[in-house]
């Protein structure tokens, strides 16, 4: 039998979505449904506040902060920690309903009909109505995931370097609640919504209605408001079907009145025409517009837009009409809505530059795990909380202090693959320099300072944290080497197209008012001189609290942190053996920095657990395992580089421990009992502490003892083919943000 076959558990970086970070192995999979079939709310649930329960599939209530149906813990309960899966389908004559765990006012895991995923917090389920009204549940399903995938938490977005070798947003996709337009975050103008109301392109019930209402004020539209950023194409997108209006348009503007526009026919699927404004200086551009014909008779209409306007409240909006209007559109062509006309709609995306990406699903934006292709291969990607403490990392021109130099926005791509580099030139002082002086340290602290830059016809840069040469760290972009260092320590990282990260690690001397960032253009090493007309390319300046740099973090006016990444709660008693197994990864560390890092598989405490993890000593590999809260094997390794991916295992069973590392077994022991009740697999220490931060390749979790030579060939030098043939032909599927992807996966187990 294959090592792949043996295995209980696989994750590699192929498929994630909102919350969670799938595993490849064991496929997606659910228990028995806990409620009763076919419906039977009298038997399974409780009426709570004015609700009743008025048939075995109906409630009515006024929509009030407690009403609605609560189940009966009785009948059924819902584990807190677990993952479920509910699937409601009916109608209503309320405006929508959400569905929860609390005791009617506790926490909210999706609204209106069809498929939800959630942890559960509380073990009970309610379901509540928004607004008075009745609710008719043909079909309602409660299911526990008893698959292995992580659930995911980081709070924030972030950004990663993508399989094209860019630096991407994670998600790419600006738009909060893609699909859902009834939420708060989109604006709604003389129309009314109605979610989960047709088949999306992609085959889930998850298409959006909308209807106009009689209202003629400023058109008939839903929009949204985004700050994007100056001088940078974005591309506007949203799938359109008619339902029995025929006119639909993109509009893009900085506020209800003014700005850009795409219009579209969709009985002809052309484009009618479009039209670019401004107003009071401001610029809004609209090109290459298309229609295009997509799944279950639906089109993808896309534009470019693009302003002129640094960090303006623009207004993306989708638009309704009752007939094609003149070029030079204004909301001067209103009209009277009917409530019976509008179109539906779904997965409404805009994207940084010129192309419209895949679509990309969105609810809150936060919470989405990064694949990471830094080291070539996709990697997952796990960050500690760090803060970009510069206000301005992207629009340089923004920067205060300009020493005989000028800088300006650039028609060169810069490491995102777009145009938003900028161009740095001396233009007299042979002292040159930009600084930022709005940057607040701490004294004594240590910070890493980053750049992207790239030689136009300078060689030689240096940056530093304060305007002094002797805190500075030059650069040496012919060749791609660090020269000289006034600081803790400097690198240097090769990107395409001729780009390249610097950093500068230092401790602060020089507090709030003083401390400064600063980039400057020199003749040759170590020294402060430029010459006149001499230029750089610069790109992405981060200072963070840390001794190493982190993945960009993106600010336009203040300083902006991206919250740790945490992924846990995977697997269960199932996929786990307490009697004995083998815990395996791929990984390296983000950085040799003197810290615990672990992954681990336990009984959720520290009481009975194993882990693999980076020790709190430089370059040292641990492996332990407790059993009753005592360590029964305890081993470290020193490595010559945790930086660089190494394969590790940890073999456990009843006298009989030992860690391989890269096809060697560097430690063992012939005595121990092996812990007991095992059933989670987690990038923390098992209770929640000591997380993981690093990149992994691969993470598996076997439920036997393997063989000295089985060990040897997983964590050989070789072993990457063992499992690759498998993750390519995933990956070949494009499992990535996909909710429905999981029942896939059992085809194409080897």
């Amino acid at each position: 039998m294959s090592l792949l076959k043996k295995a209980s558990i696989i994750t590699t970086p192929t498929a994630y979505a909102e919350d969670y970070l799938y595993s490849i192995k064991p496929a997606f999979a659910l228990g028995s449904s806990l409620t009763s079939s076919p419906v039977n709310l009298s038997n399974d649930f409780n009426a709570n506040g004015s609700s009743s329960i008025t048939d075995a599939d109906t409630f009515t209530s006024t929509g009030g902060s407690l009403d609605g149906i609560t189940s009966k813990t009785s009948v059924y309960t819902l584990t807190v920690g677990r993952r479920f899966q509910i699937e409601i389908q009916g109608n209503t004559t309320s405006s929508g309903f959400t569905l929860g765990a609390g005791n009617g006012n506790g926490d909210e895991y999706g609204s209106g009909f069809g498929v939800h995923t959630f942890v559960s917090l509380h073990a009970q389920l309610w379901i509540r109505q928004r607004t008075s009204g009745t609710t008719n549940i043909t079909k309602l399903s409660i299911q526990e995931v008893t698959d292995a995938d992580f659930h995911f938490d980081r709070n924030s977005t972030g950004t990663r370097l993508n399989e094209d070798y860019l630096i991407e947003d994670v998600p790419y996709n600006f738009v909060i609640n893609s699909e859902d337009f009834s939420q708060s975050t989109w604006l709604k103008s003389n129309v009314t919504i109605t979610s989960n109301s047709i088949i999306a392109p992609d085959g889930t019930l998850s298409g959006g209605k909308i209807l106009e209402t009689t209202g003629s004020s400023n058109g008939h539209f839903i929009l949204d408001s985004l700050s994007l950023a100056q001088n940078i194409t974005y591309n506007f997108s949203a799938f359109v079907k008619k339902l029995n209006r025929r006119y639909v348009a993109l509009q893009n503007s900085y506020n209800s009145n003014n700005g850009s526009i795409a219009f579209f026919d969709l009985d002809n699927k052309t484009i009618i025409y479009t039209f670019s404004n401004g107003d009071g200086g401001r610029v809004f551009s609209v090109s290459d517009a298309k229609i295009e014909s997509a799944a279950n008779g639906w089109v993808r209409l896309s534009a470019n837009f693009q302003s002129n306007v640094a960090g303006d409240s623009l207004v993306p909006s989708l638009v309704i009409a009752d007939s094609q209007w003149s070029t030079g559109f204004s909301y001067n062509n209103t009209y009277a809505g009917d409530v019976t006309k509008g179109v539906y709609a779904w997965g409404l995306q805009i994207v940084k530059g010129d192309q419209p990406k895949d679509y990309l699903k969105t609810t809150d934006r936060l919470d989405i795990p990064r694949i990471d292709y830094t080291n070539g291969e996709g990697s997952i990607l796990l960050e500690p909380q760090r803060q970009n403490r510069l206000d301005y990392s992207q629009d340089l021109s923004q920067w205060g202090n300009k020493s005989d130099t000028s800088v300006s926005a650039s028609t060169e791509l810069s490491p995102e693959g777009i145009a938003n580099a900028y161009l740095l030139e001396n233009t007299g002082s042979p002292s040159a320099f930009l600084a930022n002086n709005t940057l607040t340290v701490t004294i004594g602290t240590t910070y890493t300072f980053s750049f992207f830059v790239k030689k136009v016809n300078n060689t030689w840069v240096r940056i530093g944290h304060v305007s002094s040469a002797t805190t500075g760290c030059w650069f040496d972009l012919d060749n791609g080497v660090v020269g000289t260092v006034n600081s803790t320590s400097a690198t240097i990282e090769k990107y395409p197209n001729n780009w390249f990260r610097i950093t500068n690690t230092f401790v602060a001397t020089a507090g709030a008012g003083t401390a400064v960032a600063f980039i400057g253009i020199s003749q040759v090493d170590g020294s402060t001189d430029a010459e006149t007309g001499k230029q750089l390319l610069i790109y992405g300046a981060q200072v963070e609290e840390g001794s190493y740099a982190t993945s960009l973090i993106h600010t336009s006016g203040s300083a902006v942190t991206r919250s740790a990444d945490s992924a846990n709660n995977a697997g269960n008693s199932d996929l786990i053996n307490s009697t004995e197994g083998v815990l395996y990864a791929e990984m390296k560390a983000l950085a040799d920095d003197a810290t615990n890092r672990r992954i681990s598989i336990s009984d959720g405490t520290t009481a009975n657990r194993m882990y693999i993890s980076y020790k709190n000593f430089t370059n040292q590999i641990r492996a332990e395992v407790i059993s009753s809260s005592s360590s029964v094997f305890d081993a470290t390794y020193s490595a010559n580089d945790i930086t660089i991916f190494s394969k590790i295992a940890l073999k456990y069973k009843l006298n009989d421990f030992s860690l391989y590392i890269d096809g060697v077994e560097v430690a063992n022991d012939t005595s121990g009992a092996v812990p007991t009740g095992l059933k989670e697999l987690a990038f923390d220490d098992g209770a929640g502490n000591n997380d993981f931060y690093g990149n992994v390749k691969s993470l598996m979790v076997f439920k036997e003892a393997l063989t000295d030579l089985e060990l040897e060939k997983l964590t050989g030098y070789n072993n990457h083919e063992l499992y690759m043939n498998y993750y390519n032909r995933l990956s070949y599927l494009g499992l990535v943000e996909e909710y429905n992807v999981e029942s896939d996966i059992n085809n194409y187990i080897l």
